[in-house]
């Protein structure tokens, strides 16, 4: 008999350990979003907020125009580089958390009051989104909570890809002219045009011929410059050290570069963008090219004389002395 109620007495301590490990395993399963950090409608999403450990804000704004950055005099953002965000936020899988305690939010620095980032997705002015991304478990990884809920995850992100500087939210390409080059003028010093896939200087003389690589490099660099940042328009009295004019199917556009200081980076705007921007040294000063660098000569360098070659003079044999008589 007392064998029985030991027996019994096992199989019930069996079942209620199996119903709270039950128990336990849908607690934690009913606190886990179904495998995702976020849950948004990316399409509709057209606002984007990112402050960092610091406090600086950034803002960026999706218009008919695309991505924007309003609070800074509207610019236009990089469409690549926003949409990578977005792809990789909305991706952020999560499956189990790391930690569901508003203590370890503190610890894993994805509080509300201690984060590295937080990031917020609008539509039309309301969030729909607010994540805190904090310190990093692991290589392109780090700890992220939801604003709306205590678990913390490490999902496939990183800091660096949501800062808070315009700078490297800015489309570097905003000065490339629209279109394809087919004529490129330094006013007052050379014209070139280009006809099928040949340039043509204006005004080459009989004997030269215009430099085909050369203009080449030298348009492409226009046709793709990229620019460093925003930069203070310069002063009013200032002279520019370049001005270029590129033509295309859709307008021209006029370049101007000035240089505060020898060998500093360079300040350029072009109509039709509003706004100053640096460009690397690196970059601006091979753009300053003279006529004399764009043309080559044709004429064939005359052919030196030919050496003449002196004969060889032999001295005469003497003769040889007569034997004296004894």
């Amino acid at each position: 008999m007392n064998r029985h109620v030991r027996a019994l007495s096992l199989v019930l301590a069996v079942q209620l350990a199996v119903l709270a490990g039950v128990l336990f395993w849908n607690q934690r399963a009913a606190s886990t979003p179904a495998g995702a950090l976020l849950q948004v409608d990316r399409a509709k999403v057209d606002g984007i907020v990112i402050v960092d450990e610091k406090g600086t804000k950034l803002t960026l704004r999706r218009t008919d125009a695309g991505w924007t950055l309003p609070d800074s005099h509207g610019l236009p953002a990089d469409a690549e580089k926003v949409s990578q965000m977005l792809d990789k936020l909305v991706a952020a899988s999560a499956p189990w958390p790391v930690a569901t305690s508003s203590e370890s939010a503190k610890r894993f620095e994805v509080a509300a009051d201690k984060y590295q980032r937080e990031i917020q997705l609008l539509e039309q002015d309301k969030v729909v989104g607010d994540l805190y991304f904090g310190t990093s478990p692991g290589f392109k990884k780090v700890h992220a909570r939801s604003a709306d809920s205590d678990d913390v995850y490490a999902v496939a992100f990183a800091n660096y890809e949501a800062t808070a500087r315009p700078d490297d939210w800015l489309d570097k390409a905003l000065l490339k002219p629209n279109g394809d080059v087919t004529a490129l003028s330094r006013p007052d010093h050379w014209r070139v045009q280009r006809t099928g896939e040949v340039w043509s200087l204006d005004g080459v003389a009989q004997g030269e011929t215009t430099k085909q690589d050369v203009v080449g490099d030298l348009v492409n660099k226009v046709a793709n410059l990229h620019v460093m940042g925003a930069a203070d328009a310069p002063a009013a009295d200032a002279e520019p050290v370049l001005v270029l004019t590129a033509r295309t199917a859709n307008g021209e556009f006029d370049y101007r570069f000035y240089q505060p200081q020898p060998k500093s980076d360079l300040i350029v705007t072009r109509n039709g963008q509003d706004g100053a921007f640096k460009v690397a040294a690196y970059v601006g000063e091979p753009l300053i090219k003279e006529r004399a660098e764009l043309v080559a000569s044709t004429t064939a360098a005359a052919p030196a004389p030919a050496a003449t070659i002196e004969p060889t003079k032999v001295p005469l044999a003497k003769p040889p002395a007569k034997a004296t008589g004894s």
